[in-house]
């Protein structure tokens, strides 16, 4: 995979691995939304002062922000912006479930996708993006990894 690798490109890779999700290859979209959704990330403090400075209402306290579990991203009921790109007004909850990816990583490469302007764009490259079966072969845990350029 190139350096600075695009969306398609991830999809790409993951369709060659033979990586799907409900018996289906990734999309672009998909990718990009899953890099942007904060349910992955390991929320700390650092993500709580990030989300307050966007303006988002932040519902839990930010001693629950202790760096394990992953957040809940709700659009605001009166926000008229998509909450991909603004984050003002929107709602954050700490989930139940831990995240994945740590806080800092996660928060580097949210900052980079709120930049770019170039919607297929990926700033971040991908040392290393998969699935594991969980319990079940039914139920699959996405594994992140992202490591900047």
């Amino acid at each position: 995979m190139k350096p600075d690798p695009e969306t398609a490109d991830i999809a790409r890779h993951f369709a060659d691995e033979g990586i799907l999700i409900y018996d289906k290859e990734l999309t672009r979209g998909f990718i990009s939304q899953m890099l942007r959704n904060p349910i992955y990330a390991q929320a700390d403090l650092e993500m709580y002062e990030f989300f307050k400075s966007q303006g988002t209402v932040v519902i839990n306290e930010a001693a629950d922000f202790a760096g394990t579990n992953g957040c809940y991203l709700y659009q605001g009921r009166d926000v008229q912006a998509r909450k991909n790109k603004h984050l003002k007004d929107q709602i954050l909850v700490v989930a139940p479930s831990e995240g994945l990816v740590s806080a800092d990583v996660w928060l580097r490469c949210r900052k980079k996708l709120m930049a770019s302007g170039v919607r297929s764009s990926l700033i971040c490259c991908l040392q290393a993006v998969g699935f594991r079966h969980c319990g079940n072969a039914h139920r699959r845990e996405i594994l992140v990894d992202i490591v900047f350029c």
